[in-house]
């Protein structure tokens, strides 16, 4: 159920205030200033130029004056591909120049807009169109996009538009539909990509529909609301200036077009164009049309604007707000349903985020029981007036929208550092995105699962430790990061989300004429469902523009100290424990350059040895990992608030199983395993995952460098609890460059990057399906959720963190004031070779820990967990 009171203000009313709170809040004005403040000289102010409507018989200025009013050369525009002479006359009028080069500042093309215009743009370019908006403006991707969303989010209702089938694909379907309905139902045809009413009709027989084309065939309205026995539909104009997040207007003032004969829907009364169509280029050819006169006469003719519609809707009866509110509620629904498509287009394509902006054109019926339907959205709303009612309404239209992008007036410096920043930016975006080698199929370049373009890692959620309620119902994941009740440090945020900031306030303090639909705190919480899809980066920003926008509070310009803090113990009692980090989560932004380094390490290895080692790496830390967890945290897990986690570890458990029986060879082999893994059944969960992960552990080393499988294991067992891949390598392996590189690099990496590498499309099948829920296993929608978003390393990992009571830690070595210093450790290796897997040991000297537990080398720190490979402590 819609609340009539989501949204305050509604176009074509006449009160221009907002609903005002009683709380104090910070001004827009106070709050912008206050970031660029953080941002420093980072951020380059430049004056703003305040654009005028065309007023009736104005004249335009001539170049050369132009350049004599002393403020240098004037600013360019480009109309491209597009007939908009309003457009035009709006930027001559307020001192622009075409061009059709590319010094512009705005530019104002068709639908069919050129690919490489959002590559090059600099910082104060504009352009009217996003990547990828046909996902909205084309009939047949919009009823694709309403038909995902409708079966994802059947709590909202998303039967705002009319039955559809795409033809011809859907052409069995339709027929199958029209035979059941053809009595009592009518269809009508629209080509997929068309603007103007060209080549709409109602369907009257299956003969008449075109097979060589793309159309679409939708339900026909057939009982509209009517204003003197004629039909109308709303065309409502909506700015949309970003889609990272989403930030969209509605415009105050619109066009009600009436259609120029009285409604029928007599057989005979079917094919009249002029009383089932409202376009305007086809109904001023009708005999009876008329045409607006007068601006002030804004209900007189088949052309009314908005405000007239609305008071002659109260005049009889009609609750106006509620049916707006409908309205503006399936705007938002429409802009949120193709956000991840654009969005993603737009990351891809544009160097700067602020480049895009776009004016739909909105065509809404409102039927007899006042419900509003969505006909189609316009890509390139029609920029033509032939009316003084036409020209009032869209140069308003133009001029503040042009100021509420922010046309800023460039010096020939300012100019000409913005065009080498963006060729700079350019060339750095093709180098990275250049592949640099062609023979891997897993851990090459372009293949690379870790890159900061792609969208994938980044759609994980933050789940929560305690999921469900206590009926062990499935409740919504909220990521919550930024709240308007709570202040926002301003010193911890990099400098994209600070510009962010300062480009949504400097819109809202030029909105004018503009009703923000989204984001408000209404809103947002409203639409919430439609937007846990996003990825956790455009769910930050979202989270950030709105507490900011809507702060209750000054945002802080340095980090917020914490609340209740109790002084530190004295140094002589127990260190007390940390703060519980995060639960967690796919590697981040400062993380992908590492990963990055350590799979082209690993590439010259091959496909098989690298994935073997990834592999190798994470069981053992995850043997590691269960050996030392605390008896608080295995009691923990038998909680039924954690039954989540011990289900993601079951899970594991199972796969793992399958993947050895898959690589086992020979019966005796397999039925040994067999035997070992239904004893392993009896256990408690983590010493089930503590078995399955010795048994993979020794098949691996088995078939990697060969060896006795008795005797692997035997060594896997005493070395309990100390496991790491430089103990299990051989001598030959480990003295290698490239296995010492390579064992360096994984101990670089964590949990969540070796599982984010896991998941990725280019793993291999059968590494990449121990994260996978197969398909015939019962699991909970929590289980399902977290095996999607960590695996049982990073999910111990962080139960033993908040489990764990620290103790102080131990006394440093003796007269230890370096590594150099400590005494030397032995550390004994598993497999020696693939012939030989006796082993006969004797101590060797290892690179000695420093203080704070990391382990070096001569070529320096490899991290934790790590040893150094550069020895020779066994032999034959």
């Amino acid at each position: 159920m819609l609340r009539s009171g989501l949204f305050a203000q509604i176009p074509g009313d006449d009160s221009d205030a907002e609903a005002e709170s009683e709380e104090e809040k910070p001004s827009t004005a106070e709050v912008l200033q206050r970031v660029k403040s953080v941002l420093g000289e980072r951020w380059q102010e430049v004056p703003f130029m305040d654009l005028v409507p065309v007023q009736p018989g104005a004249k335009f200025a001539s170049l050369a004056r132009l350049m004599s009013d002393g403020r240098g050369f004037p600013p360019g525009f480009r109309i491209d591909r597009i007939h908009a002479p309003l457009v035009r006359e709006t930027f001559l009028h307020n001192g622009f120049r075409p061009t059709k080069g590319e010094d512009w500042l705005i530019s104002w093309t068709g639908p069919r807009m050129r690919d490489n215009v959002h590559r090059m743009m600099h910082e104060f370019q504009r352009v009217n169109h996003f990547p990828n908006s046909t996902e909205l403006t084309r009939k047949d991707r919009m009823w694709e996009n309403f038909q995902r969303m409708a079966q994802q989010h059947r709590e909202l209702n998303f039967d705002f538009v009319p039955e559809t089938f795409v033809l011809p694909q859907q052409l069995r379907s339709f027929k199958q539909r029209y035979l059941k309905t053809r009595s009592e139902q009518l269809w009508i045809v629209k080509p997929t990509a068309s603007s103007q009413g060209r080549g709409i009709f109602i369907l009257r027989n299956l003969v008449e529909l075109p097979m060589k084309e793309s159309v679409v065939v939708s339900r026909y309205v057939e009982k509209p609301l009517l204003i003197q026995g004629l039909k109308f539909d709303l065309r409502i104009y909506v700015m949309v200036t970003s889609f990272r997040p989403l930030r969209a207007y509605v415009y105050r003032e619109g066009l009600t077009r009436f259609a120029s004969k009285a409604y029928s829907t007599d057989e005979e009364h079917l094919a009249d164009v002029y009383r089932h169509l409202t376009n305007y280029s086809i109904n001023k050819g009708a005999e009876n049309f008329q045409e607006n006169q007068r601006v002030q006469a804004d209900n007189y003719g088949h052309k009314w604007s908005l405000s007239a519609l609305n008071r002659h809707l109260r005049c009889i009866g009609v609750n106006v707000k509620e049916m707006w509110s409908r309205i503006m509620d399936i705007i938002v629904k429409t802009l949120l349903a193709v956000e991840p498509a654009i969005s993603a287009a737009t990351k891809e394509s544009c160097l700067h985020e602020q480049s895009c902006f776009e004016l739909y054109g909105f065509d809404i019926l409102v039927d007899e029981h006042l419900k509003p339907w969505l006909l189609e959205v316009n890509l390139s709303p029609s920029m033509q007036a032939e009316s003084p009612l036409d020209k009032q309404i869209k140069s308003s239209l133009l001029s503040d929208a042009f100021n509420l992008l922010g046309v800023k007036r460039l010096d020939a410096q300012t100019l000409t550092s913005a065009r080498l920043r963006a060729r700079f930016l350019y060339m750095s975006k093709l180098q990275s995105q250049m592949p640099k080698s062609k023979d891997s199929k897993l851990l090459g370049h372009r293949q690379d699962p870790l890159r900061p373009e792609e969208p994938r890692l980044e759609k994980t959620e933050e789940p929560s430790v305690a999921e469900g309620d206590a009926e062990g119902e499935p409740q919504p994941l909220v990521r919550k990061y930024f709240s308007p009740k709570k202040q926002v440090s301003l010193s911890t945020l990099c400098e994209p989300h600070l510009r962010l900031l300062v480009y949504a306030l400097e819109e809202t303090q030029r909105c004018c004429n503009f009703i923000r639909l989204y984001p408000t705190p209404s809103t947002v919480k409203r639409y919430q469902p439609l937007t846990e899809s996003r990825s956790m980066e455009d769910e930050f920003r979202n989270q950030l523009l709105t507490a900011v926008l809507f702060a209750q509070q000054m945002p802080l310009c340095d980090e917020p100290e914490l609340e209740d803090k109790e002084p530190p113990p004295p140094e002589a009692e127990l260190i007390s424990a940390p703060e519980p980090e995060p639960v967690p989560k796919v590697a981040q932004e400062g993380n992908l350059q590492m990963v990055e380094e350590a799979l082209q390490t690993l590439k010259v290895l091959g496909t098989k040895m690298s994935s073997q080692l990834l592999l190798m790496e994470y069981i053992v830390r995850l043997l590691n990992t269960c050996h030392q967890l605390s008896d608080g945290a295995r009691r923990k897990l038998e909680n039924r608030q954690q039954s989540a986690i011990a289900g993601v570890l079951q899970i594991f458990r199972q796969q793992l199983a399958l993947y050895l029986r898959a690589s086992e060879r020979g019966a005796r082999a397999r039925a040994a395993r067999r035997a070992a893994h239904m004893g392993c059944l009896q256990g408690s969960v983590v010493d089930d995952v503590e078995d399955i992960c010795q048994q993979a552990l020794v098949q691996i080393l088995c078939n990697t460098w060969g060896g006795a499988r008795d005797h692997a294991q035997r060594g896997v067992e005493s070395l309990r609890g100390e496991l790491s891949v430089v103990r299990c390598a051989p001598e030959a392996f480990a003295q290698s460059s490239s296995g010492c590189r390579a064992v360096a690099a994984l101990g670089e990496l964590s949990a969540t990057d070796l599982e984010s590498i896991f998941r990725a499309p280019q793993c291999p099948p059968e590494v990449k399906n121990l994260f996978l829920v197969p398909e015939d296993h019962e699991v909970g929608w929590n289980v399902l959720r977290r095996m999607s978003q960590a695996g049982p390393l990073s999910e111990l990992e962080f139960l033993q963190r908040v489990t764990t009571t620290f103790q102080p830690p131990k006394a440093p070595l003796d007269a230890a004031k370096s590594p150099e210093d400590a005494p030397p450790l032995s550390v004994p290796r598993l497999m020696v070779s693939q012939s030989s897997p006796q082993l006969k040991r004797r101590p060797g000297p290892l690179a000695p820990l420093a203080p704070n537990g990391l382990a070096y080398s001569r070529k320096g720190r490899f991290g934790f967990g790590s040893y150094a490979t550069g020895l020779s402590d066994i032999e034959l």
